[in-house]
């Protein structure tokens, strides 16, 4: 695992360049301008123009890469077991590369065709990428992992893998031991640590519920007692809670529970084409994010010169990485400003939300 080696001495430096650097950052006004650029390059120009990326992928590669070593150096400066819990925030990247592996394992693919997919990021440990994805199954691939509770995790969805040879449940897997991990830090924070930094902790885990059911239960038949075993409690919801979301009979009774607890609203009703649609996963996935980029705003400025701060900015430049992807990704694609806009955080789902 990562370690912190410095202590926070140097408090009221740490604050002035977070604050500095979330003045910089890509949303509201800035994010609509930005959204209105028809090219890579312009994109480029005005968010990353240090790194020269030709290309969207060299351009998201740049990003995540420079978020995971930003947070990174926050995690070593704060230290303690504060710092590592940020430490552990930017071994999520980390994470992700694993999920990539999963997908290429379960699918069969070449190393070639997923490297495009692999950031180079502050691993916790380097990736053998071909042993990975040569493994025959969950069991060879978690034998491969040297963190226990990313292992545990994998080991965990094992069964479930099993009966449905599909990525979603070794990425379900890793999620749920990388999120237990996130809680056991969080307990040996200092008690004052804890609370600043609990909103942001606690959405965080129950989007990872809410999408568990949502997914797990209405794409893959997963029955509410399987979805139980991968509840991460000590942050979250509740058991009780959780299986009561579960029981659900669609996702639109998901999100009529859900509302106040992982989303702030429940989605209206969305028009495509023409015709109505109801309630989708991934509406109710962006949604957890609008509340996140919320609560994480709050705790940011609550928290001016605590822990807090730093989670809050922690939260906040996760959500600028996902827009300045889904932007990229828009110019590449040649989608209309207008239509971009709404697929970004916060976003709007409703009837406004029309494609």
């Amino acid at each position: 695992m990562f370690l912190a080696r410095e202590g926070w001495a140097d408090q009221d430096f740490l604050s002035a360049m977070i604050h500095g650097r979330r003045a910089r950052m890509a949303e509201g006004d800035r994010l609509d301008a930005l959204v209105r650029l028809r090219s890579i390059d312009e994109l480029v120009r005005e968010v990353a123009p240090e790194g020269g990326a030709r290309t969207v992928v060299d351009f998201q590669r740049q990003i995540v890469t420079g978020l995971s070593d930003e947070i990174s150096k926050l995690g070593v400066r704060v230290g303690g077991e504060t710092g590592a819990v940020i430490l552990w925030y930017a071994a999520r990247f980390y994470v992700e590369n694993l999920k990539v592996l999963a997908r290429g394992m379960a699918t069969k693919a070449n190393l070639k065709d997923l490297q495009a997919f692999l950031v180079p990021v502050g691993q916790v440990r380097p990736l053998d990428y071909p042993s990975y994805l040569a493994a025959d199954g969950p069991e060879s691939f978690a034998a491969l992992l040297g963190e226990l509770a990313l292992r545990n995790g994998v080991l965990a969805a094992a069964e479930a893998y099993r009966r449905q040879p599909h990525p979603f449940f070794i990425e379900m897997g890793l999620d749920f031991g990388y999120l237990k991990q996130l809680v056991r830090l969080r307990k040996a924070m200092p008690a004052d640590d804890q609370e600043e930094s609990l909103p942001v902790l606690r959405q965080e885990v129950n989007m990872f519920h809410l999408m568990l059911i949502a997914r797990g239960k209405f794409t893959f038949g997963m029955k509410p007692e399987a979805l139980a075993a991968f509840h991460v409690p000590g942050a979250g919801m509740g058991l009780p809670t959780f299986l009561s979301l579960a029981g659900a009979h669609d996702l639109a009774e998901v999100a009529g529970r859900a509302v106040g607890l992982v989303i702030d609203e429940a989605p209206g009703s969305t028009v495509q084409h023409g015709e109505s649609r109801g309630v989708e996963a991934a509406d109710l996935e962006m949604l957890g994010w609008n509340r996140f980029h919320r609560l994480a705003n709050g705790v940011f400025r609550r928290s001016h010169m605590g822990v807090g701060a730093v989670v809050g900015y922690v939260g906040l430049r996760r959500v600028e990485l996902a827009n300045l992807i889904m932007l990229s990704e828009g110019i590449r694609l040649g989608v209309a400003p207008e239509v971009l806009r709404r697929r970004l955080i916060p976003h709007s789902v409703g009837e406004a939300a029309r494609v």
